[in-house]
């Protein structure tokens, strides 16, 4: 009985090789990952200063609930009334 030989590219000892290059690639690129990720600085509270953000929500409230007339000429009305005249009146 002849035995027959296989003639492949590559051989069992290659490819054992092979993965074992591969997995330790694999460890190595997460380890280089791992550092990456923890070695930024992490955000930091800061305090804030809101008060231009708390005056301008203030003049904006005001002026949802007065008439008035705008620099460029245009009347405005208050919320409530406009509501109560698209009610009356409908939209076309």
């Amino acid at each position: 009985m002849a035995t027959e030989q296989n003639d492949y590219l590559i051989s069992e000892r290659m490819v054992n090789l092979i993965f074992v290059i591969s997995a330790v690639g694999m460890v190595l690129a997460l380890l280089a990952l791992l550092l990456v990720a923890t070695a930024r600085p992490q955000g930091r509270l800061v305090d804030v200063d809101n008060s231009q953000y708390r005056e301008s929500r203030a003049q904006a409230m005001e002026n949802l609930g007065h008439y008035g007339e705008t620099e460029d000429g245009r009347v405005t009305i208050a919320v409530g009334r406009a509501m109560d005249l698209l009610l009356e009146r409908g939209i076309d």
